[in-house]
């Protein structure tokens, strides 16, 4: 039957006779001197021996002549070489290839977090404000093109082994998958508990997603088992390809719900930002500056309202940071030095920054500590009275610090326009005053006479303030002499601003200021008006708070203010104007008429200035910024940077605190081949917006993934190890490298274990639905459409005869289940027992998180989870030995468990 057709009626008879015929040693074609191991028995033969019925050979290893996978042999000469230089070369070209991946994935990573980060600006339809929003959600980001970046490797090393193999299963692939989870979830985790210190603990923030991701983690491996085993045990179908493939999306929508959850009970400074650091202009900063000084006080210098800023308005320091960062010191690449030292000073003055309210202007009494001061002054500056009145009663008011004795003062009266005693009876006497805030009222008589005078003037003196507490300080106040107005006529008064033009400069935080209001020309009797505020450039309620009231004047009183709260806005370089009006006089009382500048009567404009001496430091903080924000960043903005950061050691960090050591050095020469590579191959992360380095680093992943793949086949041949046992430890590990550095290193420096402990089961789950899924998915659609070859039908005699019994139609893609399914079973079993750890540990209320705590503890945790990974990887490895497949080799390693398998083992 030619390829692409279908087997004759009979198939399935002629098939189970050939399967019959092969079990039981009928001679068939040419065979090579290889064992093939089947189900129903061990056939042996000979290169010249001659055979009736086609029997299917297992086909030459990697490392045997005839032999060779995708890129690697690269010469025939290799099969001739000496086997112990070979494999000495093959693994150190193996580390090499491990660390090279590593770079290719800090390019990817790098695009990663450039698409992720993106920002467009929308308007506030209540504020009238435009806010920048990230275009994509921080935990969906994290999960899948974080999660994605990181298990790059794993992923397509899947994908390539499934093409590069005619579409049929292979087992490096999927047995990294399984390698790569364990090692993650038990060893890397145990990594982060031991890198606490004493009684430094961790916990999960977000629980919810958190809980999406372990339950994830769990159920994937429970359908993978089911799928393997029982559903189509050996083969996956559409649906199941298809199911695998469709967890992934399933996954991140429940993950983004879970997040959106959690994101409606956090409140940060950010949540009003008008545009990211990176862009963020200089009034951006000014509004960002000025609620960091109310929050934590107006005296911080420069270098802390940098470090504040970075902090609540920078992008969070996400997986890439640390993963980036881990790679770059393994290589000798530049560093990210903004990463540990921010991190480092921002904790330390985090944990001496406290709340400070700032001083009101309308703080009662106001006390000043500092001086420790109290003083004496009259209630008003001015006063007025009618000749009729005959008296008058001034009032004087004690303010500041309190005193454990009484305190007094002298008053005395003095001549103006107005002559005692003609005009008014001289007095002088003591006011004694016990409390802060008391009061005490002086009364003046008033002379009365039928001369008709134009307004007379006398004054009245604060004198020789008296304590005999030596602690504080008693003085005279500002207001120490009222000055008093005898009017010699009944009427009511002209109402009038003291001042057409009041400016009050921006600050930090919310500021009052006093518009006084005159009464001239009278002060007979009570009258009032009402007043309120008018919108000009500037408005109600964003730039002061609207007012509307009624102001009153009794009878003598000259003068009245209104107060009104100026919001701090902080504009740069502006110039807003708003009006105070007066209007409806009533008790008789009149107003003053317009003056030349101002054409409304009674009328008042405010003007709010910007600070420029807070603009001149803001310049400043925005410069550091910039500064900061550059060297932050891990993608490189032109081929001229990426060729330096390239060629010279630590990426030619001028920055950097020590020089280069012996070891960067090695490194440095040692990688410089990958370093050239990529940076002439993959563009900068800054060209359409990531996404040319996006493609350009996943390809390069992929080749050199698929060289790993080849070099680790070629070890394991040359040690006889099966590829299940290769992918299941060496891959597994040399992939997973750069997390066991990085996710440490954010276990310790966050303040939460979400980072670490999430982006780890995240992980699990997402490698097994993309990672498997994908290829799985490709290869059921496949031989769906393709059916039957004489080639399929070879490869699944050999290593799976009797789905042959089950689909002797073939066109099914066939896996290999039984060491696979029970791998799968200890790892979920060893899983579940993580996970409750790590529940049991946050609810026990002497540790109170997943990470850390006592030290005796954190070391327990650890060694536990060390003893499940080693337990997974040696009951794996075990099965798999116990359980080769036909085409296995005999294993020649001590340390690998070599056995004498039996016949028809």
């Amino acid at each position: 039957s030619s390829q692409g057709e279908s087997p004759p009626e009979d198939a399935a008879a002629q098939a189970a006779a050939e399967r019959s015929a092969a079990g039981a040693g009928v001679p068939g074609r040419h065979l090579t001197d290889r064992t093939i191991r089947g189900g129903g028995g061990m056939a042996n033969a000979t290169n010249e021996t001659e055979v009736n019925a086609t029997v299917p050979t297992c086909t030459a290893r990697i490392c045997e002549a005839g032999g060779g996978g995708l890129l690697l042999p690269s010469v025939e000469t290799e099969f001739v070489s000496d086997e112990n230089l070979r494999l000495v070369f093959y693994c150190g070209v193996l580390l090499w290839a491990f660390l090279g991946v590593a770079i290719a994935t800090d390019y990817f990573m790098a695009a990663i977090q450039k698409i992720t980060t993106k920002r467009v600006r929308r308007l506030n339809r209540k504020t009238m404000e435009f806010t920048s929003v990230k275009v994509w959600n921080e935990s969906l980001a994290n999960l899948s093109f974080m999660a994605i970046g990181a298990s790059a490797p794993e992923i397509l090393l899947c994908v390539i082994e499934l093409v590069s193999g005619r579409m049929l299963a292979g087992d490096l692939g999927p047995w990294t998958i399984v390698g790569n989870a364990g090692f993650n979830l038990f060893l890397v985790s145990a990594v982060c508990c031991a890198k606490m210190g004493d009684r430094e603990v961790r916990k999960i923030k977000a629980l919810g997603v958190f809980a999406v991701t372990a339950i994830f983690s769990i159920l994937a491996y429970v359908w993978l088992y089911i799928v393997v085993e029982y559903r189509t045990p050996d083969v996956i179908d559409f649906e199941e390809g298809a199911g695998t493939l469709g967890g992934f999306p399933v996954l991140l929508l429940l993950v983004f719900l879970a997040d959106c959850s959690c994101c409606r009970k956090k409140k940060t400074l950010a949540d009003s930002q008008t545009a990211p650091l990176e862009t963020a202009t200089l009034q951006d900063l000014a509004i960002m500056e000025m609620k960091i000084l109310r929050q934590y006080g107006p005296k911080l210098k420069d270098k802390q309202i940098i470090e504040h800023m970075e902090r609540e308005y920078g992008d969070k320091i996400s997986r890439a940071h640390y993963r980036i960062d881990a790679v770059r010191r393994l290589v000798s690449g530049r560093r990210i030095p903004c990463l540990h030292d921010f991190q480092k000073n921002l904790a330390k003055f985090a944990s001496s920054s406290k709340v400070v309210e700032l001083p009101s202007a309308m703080v009662e009494d106001n006390i000043d500590a500092e001086t420790a001061r109290t003083y004496f002054e009259f209630m008003s500056s001015k006063y007025s009275v009618v000749e009729s009145a005959r008296t008058l009663e001034l009032t004087v008011v004690r303010r500041g610090a309190r005193t454990e004795n009484p305190v007094k003062v002298t008053y005395r009266t003095r001549d103006g326009t107005a002559v005692s005693p003609k005009d008014y009876v001289h007095a002088e006497g003591t006011l004694e005053f016990a409390e802060v805030g008391e009061q005490r009222t002086l009364t003046l008589e008033i002379a009365q006479d039928d001369v008709i005078e134009d307004l007379d003037t006398f004054f009245v003196d604060l004198v020789q303030p008296v304590g005999s507490d030596s602690t504080v300080r008693v003085e005279l106040g500002e207001t120490k002499t009222a000055r008093v107005n005898i009017i010699d006529d009944d009427a009511a008064g002209v109402l009038r601003f003291d001042s057409e033009n009041v400016k009050v400069r921006e600050g930090p935080a919310e500021q009052t200021v006093e518009l006084w209001v005159k009464r001239t020309n009278g002060s007979q009797g009570v009258v009032s008006c009402k007043y309120k505020t008018e919108n000009g450039s500037a408005s109600a309620p964003q730039d002061f708070d609207e007012l509307r009231g009624t102001l009153k004047f009794n009878e003598g009183q000259l003068e009245a203010r209104i107060e009104i709260a100026i919001k701090p806005n902080r504009r740069v370089d502006d110039r807003r104007e708003f009006c105070v009006k007066l209007y409806e006089p009533v008790g008789g009382a009149s107003f003053a008429e317009p003056s030349e500048e101002c054409q409304e009567p009674c009328l008042c404009t405010v003007i709010i200035e910007s600070d420029a001496v807070a603009n001149d430091r803001l310049t400043r903080v925005m410069q550091a910024l910039r500064r900061n924000l550059e060297r932050m960043q891990f993608g490189f903005k032109d081929w001229k940077e990426q060729f330096a950061a390239a060629i010279l050691v630590n990426g030619g960090d001028d920055e950097a605190e020590e020089p280069p050591s012996f070891f960067e050095y090695v490194m440095h020469i040692f990688m410089l081949f990958w370093k050239l590579l990529f940076a002439t191959v993959i563009p900068p992360v800054n060209l359409w917006g990531g996404w040319l380095c996006f493609g350009m680093s996943l390809l390069m992943i992929g080749v050199v993934t698929a060289a790993i793949g080849d070099l680790a086949a070629l070890i394991g041949c040359f040690v006889g190890m099966p590829d299940a046992v290769t992918a299941i430890t060496f891959i597994a590990l040399g992939t997973s490298l750069p997390d066991a550095i990085a996710l440490p290193a954010s276990a310790k420096q966050e303040s939460y274990a979400d980072l670490a402990i999430t982006s780890i089961t995240g992980s699990v789950a997402v490698n097994v639905f993309l990672g498997l899924g994908l290829p799985w998915f490709i290869g059921a659609v496949y031989w769906d459409n393709k059916g039957w070859t004489q080639e399929w039908e070879d490869w699944v005699r050999i290593e799976k005869p009797d789905v042959l019994d089950v689909y002797p139609s073939g066109g099914k893609y066939v896996v290999a289940g039984g060491n696979f399914g029970f791998s799968m079973v200890v790892f979920t079993g060893c899983a579940v027992v993580t996970l409750l750890l790590l529940v049991i540990r946050r609810a026990t209320h002497s540790i109170g998180g997943e990470l850390g705590g006592r030290r005796a503890i954190s070391r327990i945790t650890s060694g536990f989870l060390v003893l499940l990974w080693l337990s997974f990887v040696f009951l794996s490895v075990w099965h798999i030995l116990s359980n080769p497949r036909p085409c296995d080799p005999s294993v020649s390693l001590p340390f690998l468990l070599s056995v004498d398998l039996p016949s028809g083992a």
